[in-house]
């Protein structure tokens, strides 16, 4: 128990963050629909629950004090659109909080292994050596090479 209890960094993998947006981008899913997660989620339709949906938001939750972020989301995901990981990390930005964005060209809903790992082993590395303002940089990759199943 004398162990820190302090998160250090964060790997996102394609998380929903602004459940009031997430229609604003192509999906297999209304998610302003009554019947959507997220409107299940919050006991009615999104937009008609703002007051609790924003309660909901991880993107509520953003303070300047947070840890690191590493963010991958694939372009083509139509379960959670990619744009909510963008917005997660232009939110982060603003906040002052380092965030890395790595884009999947084309990936889909579900990936891993391959050239994704690697980022995120050395993300891992670097964050739990200290270095917090020591990121990768933000970048594009393939499915193929995040490992696509």
């Amino acid at each position: 128990t004398d162990q820190p209890t302090t998160v250090r960094c964060v790997i996102d993998y394609f998380g929903p963050t602004n459940f009031l947006r997430m229609n604003d981008y192509k999906s297999r899913i209304d998610h302003d629909a009554a019947d959507s997660p997220e409107s299940q989620l919050v006991g009615g339709p999104i937009q008609k629950n703002k007051k609790f949906t924003l309660t909901a938001d991880p993107i509520s939750y953003i303070t300047k004090r947070d840890a690191s972020f590493l963010i991958a989301h694939g372009t083509k995901d139509m379960a959670v659109p990619y744009n909510q990981s963008v917005i997660l990390h232009q939110a982060l930005k603003k906040a002052g909080v380092p965030s890395v964005l790595i884009t999947v060209a084309d990936g889909g809903h579900g990936f891993g292994g391959g050239l994704l790992n690697e980022c995120f082993q050395a993300f891992i590395d670097n964050q739990l050596a200290g270095q917090r303002s020591h990121l990768l940089k933000d970048k594009t990759i393939t499915a193929r090479d995040a490992g696509r199943r």
